[in-house]
């Protein structure tokens, strides 16, 4: 597996190291999120799930505390997916399969995924991606 190298100093998206990491492992959390947010049981059928409008009582049931897991999957989802597209929306697919799995390298993308630009472009769009998402998780929080 190809090791990921730590923040850049560089270019127009500077990192620091932790900033780095932290996206980084908040990214490679996407897949689990995803099989969760399919594995569970939609037993709120009748809730929005969106975080301000699930209403608790003191004493939350089991369709609630559901329905806000899935908004907070949803939403940690989102914000991965929708970096990806603000990083470029020609090759965000590209960008989202190698950010959120380990050791997808450029050459796989080119060679198994036929990724349709240079090494230089994407490792500058996978940058920005990095630097985006450090910022949105940094908002977040």
């Amino acid at each position: 597996m190809p090791k990921a190298r730590a923040g850049w100093k560089r270019g127009e998206y500077k990192l620091e190291n932790h900033e780095f990491y932290m996206a980084l492992h908040f990214a490679l959390q996407y897949n689990k999120w995803v099989d969760r947010y399919n594995a569970i049981a939609d037993t709120s059928k009748g809730i929005d799930n969106s975080r301000e409008k699930v209403q608790t009582s003191p004493n939350p049931d089991e369709v609630e505390n559901t329905a806000i897991e899935l908004a907070e999957l949803k939403e940690n989802i989102n914000a991965v997916e929708e970096t990806a597209k603000a990083a470029d929306p020609c090759i965000w697919m590209y960008i989202l399969k190698a950010a959120t799995n380990e050791g997808i390298t450029y050459n796989y993308l080119k060679n198994v995924m036929m990724i349709p630009c240079s090494r230089n472009y994407y490792y500058d769009r996978r940058h920005k991606f990095y630097y985006l998402l450090s910022k949105k998780i940094k908002v977040k929080t």
